[in-house]
């Protein structure tokens, strides 16, 4: 084994250009290539979790196979336990199970669920239990099923994809959430997208967004974006990272590659931006691997 590094955003393999609507592409993995992959990234060890949520039991496939993968490679993988997305009681049962019986190592959840953001109450039963428990969420972006328009034609990933998550962090902030799960961990995936550069707007604006009594002050909305967690996948400019430093600190930016969507040449790049961005040598060590310890515990 070669690598020091911990990668917390890595998929079963999938098109990135056909967007992440299929739920079968774990048929495709291959552990031995898998592992001779991140040797070439010196990654040591790699998250894995579902892009977007399934539906009924294809959930409890998918944290099966995970379990199977990290059964092979103890010690190279784990995984966010995904959920069914149609369902909240059997999501919380499937979260339940995958935590306690496979011993996977959060949850995974998207930036939308057929339009729900996580702001909405749907969510509050997963949020709690993760909260609970101190297990880290995961939250990767989905396409809105009624923002394809939106998309201006192009790859999701493109423009909807950060919006997106954006869009369902401010939501979260604005409902409430992490004052009602203070102890919530959140992971939100390419350094947020939007979020580094609309932070301040955001924050600054509170009392004029929410005007009556009962929403969140200017203070609580810096408080709540300051204590997300922040992945590097697909954020490869020093500019960008600067950023997310300045919106979470720099002990709560984690290494990301996206791999099994993002080509190995963006990967690659992306690990040139994170060189390049000027984190003092204990900071990077931070980025790259001792902040996700510190998060996952092991």
């Amino acid at each position: 084994m070669t690598g020091h590094r911990i990668d917390v955003h890595a998929h079963f393999p999938i098109d990135l250009r056909r967007g992440v609507g299929s739920v079968e592409p774990w048929e495709a993995w291959d552990t031995p290539a898998a592992l001779r992959h991140l040797d070439s990234f010196q990654i040591e060890r790699q998250l894995l979790s579902m892009p977007v949520l399934p539906v009924g039991r294809v959930a409890r496939a998918v944290n099966d196979r995970f379990a199977q993968i990290i059964s092979e490679a103890p010690d190279r993988f784990g995984a966010f336990a995904t959920v069914p997305g149609d369902d909240v009681d059997a999501a919380l049962a499937e979260l339940r199970r995958a935590l306690d019986d496979l011993g996977l190592d959060g949850l995974g959840l998207c930036s939308n669920v057929a339009g729900r953001y996580l702001g909405d109450p749907w969510f509050d039963p997963l949020l709690a239990e993760a909260a609970r428990r101190g297990v880290p969420v995961f939250v990767h972006p989905a396409l809105n099923p009624a923002a394809a328009p939106l998309a201006l034609g192009r790859a999701p990933f493109l423009v909807e994809y950060p919006l997106d998550t954006f869009r369902t962090v401010v939501d979260a902030v604005y409902a409430g959430v992490f004052r009602r799960h203070p102890g919530l961990r959140m992971i939100v995936a390419h350094c947020g997208g939007a979020l580094p550069a609309l932070a301040w707007r955001v924050s600054s604006l509170a009392d004029l967004a929410v005007p009556s009594a009962g929403g969140p002050s200017r203070e609580e909305v810096q408080d709540a974006l300051s204590r997300l967690y922040l992945d590097t996948a697909l954020s490869g400019s020093p500019e960008v990272l600067h950023a997310a430093s300045r919106l979470v600190g720099a002990d709560r930016l984690l290494y990301g590659t996206d791999s099994g969507a993002a080509p190995d040449a963006v990967i690659a790049a992306n690990d040139d931006g994170l060189a390049r961005a000027g984190f003092s040598a204990e900071e990077r060590a931070g980025v790259e691997r001792h902040n996700a310890q510190a998060l996952f515990g092991r």
